[in-house]
């Protein structure tokens, strides 16, 4: 959350994106969705008592609504006669933490007492995990959980939201990385150094590598949501991975992108809570949004709690043992580093803008090992960045940074100042 005095003479306008007025009858729009063309009625057909299925579940920690989506799929395979017992819930990794227990239990447990099973997955446990090939592409090794593998229907349940480096979350995310080993997810993200990272572009090798990651595992049908900024489920969509997943992008394209007719000096970003700033390695997705809209050399305060410190100590140590984008390359060419693409990531930013991070990280951190500045409190970092602009400046300010697509109209160079629309 943005809060503070960011003074009446600057031209300072407040980016945001489209929300509904409340979500949609959730259940209602599950049932809706399994009767379209290629949804869940047209495979229940196939199903019969005995029939194993697994079932991946988002962590906790996503907002999504899962339980809600869960119940009407739950009730549709046992219409089908298939034994509780038979089904297998996924929970996948989305976070480079394992889900606390405590959160699995409280969203998950009901359905544990019903007789379904519920299995947490976990990308470093070998032996539950088994290598089926490797992708077209990229030649990306696939280690998938077993239990998936192993399963006769496999269903994906999860959320669309714009992201950065993997165009949008729900699809083929669910897979990988959500039901994968260390070494293919790892080896999966260093494809985001070719290119492009922005958020909603879905037609890079490293979403094609998840997408045939996807094929070879044999998804039977994904259900996802797609979600507001405020939270909302605008629409439901089920059926195959691929259209599925593109048609919920499109949507979501609708309600995140916001027009900006100019660029701006200085930009407030937020990660926009929890759970998207735990860490500063989830926080850092919320910066192409600024850096979109933000003048090469201006400023950009990220705004994000990371009561969880920065992330994992590879992502640290390729930011730290680096000077530049191209040698961030050097260092990981032959280094299998979790977190590249987030360094990389990061390092695209400082190349162009001048960064403040307004953090619970210790600042002496900050500045020695990410190559930034830090302070504890918002109205700091802004006076601050007033000083590095030194000029009369034009503010922008992102309360979601997530899930927001600035589109800058005008084209002009990067270098040029700023005023906005909000279109």
């Amino acid at each position: 959350m943005i809060q503070s005095d960011l003074g009446s003479t600057e031209m300072c306008t407040e980016i945001v994106p489209r929300v509904v007025p409340a979500s949609c009858d959730i259940e209602q729009e599950v049932f809706r969705a399994f009767d379209s063309p290629g949804g869940l009625r047209n495979i229940i057909g196939k199903v019969e008592r005995g029939t194993t299925v697994s079932i991946i579940v988002d962590d906790p920690r996503c907002i999504t609504p899962t339980e809600l989506m869960l119940s009407p799929v739950l009730s549709y395979l046992e219409s089908a006669s298939v034994d509780p017992a038979d089904v297998t819930l996924v929970v996948a990794r989305s976070f480079h933490t394992m889900p606390p227990a405590d959160l699995i239990e409280a969203q998950y447990g009901r359905f544990k007492e019903r007789g379904y099973q519920i299995r947490v997955h976990d990308s470093s446990a070998d032996e539950n995990l088994s290598y089926i090939g490797d992708t077209p592409s990229a030649g990306t090794p696939v280690d998938a959980d077993s239990s998936v593998l192993h399963s006769q229907l496999r269903l994906a349940l999860s959320s669309v939201r714009p992201r950065c480096i993997i165009g949008a979350t729900g699809g083929s995310m669910s897979v990988l990385p959500g039901i994968v080993s260390d070494r293919t997810r790892i080896r999966n993200a260093r494809l985001a150094l070719q290119g492009p990272v922005a958020p909603l572009s879905i037609d890079s090798m490293i979403v094609r590598d998840m997408n045939e990651c996807a094929e070879m595992i044999g998804l039977s049908l994904i259900l996802n949501a797609v979600m507001d900024a405020a939270n909302n489920v605008v629409t439901l969509v089920a059926g195959p991975l691929q259209q599925t997943w593109r048609s919920a992008v499109e949507t979501s394209r609708h309600l995140s992108q916001v027009k900006v007719q100019r660029r701006a000096d200085l930009t407030v970003v937020s990660a926009g809570g929890y759970p998207y700033d735990n860490t500063l390695h989830d926080a850092i997705a919320a910066l192409p949004a600024a850096q979109s809209i933000t003048r090469r050399g201006g400023v950009i305060v990220l705004v994000a709690e990371c009561a969880d410190g920065i992330g994992p100590e590879d992502f640290v140590e390729a930011i730290a043992q680096s000077r530049s984008v191209a040698d961030l390359g050097i260092y990981g060419r032959d280094r299998l580093i979790d977190g590249l693409d987030r360094a990389w990531l990061f390092w695209q930013v400082l190349e162009s803008n001048r960064l403040v991070v307004c953090s619970r990280i210790p600042e002496r951190l900050v500045t020695e090992r990410l190559h930034a500045l830090a302070v504890k409190d918002l109205d700091e970092g802004i006076n601050i960045a007033h000083g590095m602009v030194g000029r009369p400046v034009h503010i922008a300010v992102i309360p979601e940074g997530m899930t927001t697509v600035p589109v800058l109209l005008s084209f002009q160079s990067p270098q040029s100042g700023t005023c906005f629309c909000d279109g």
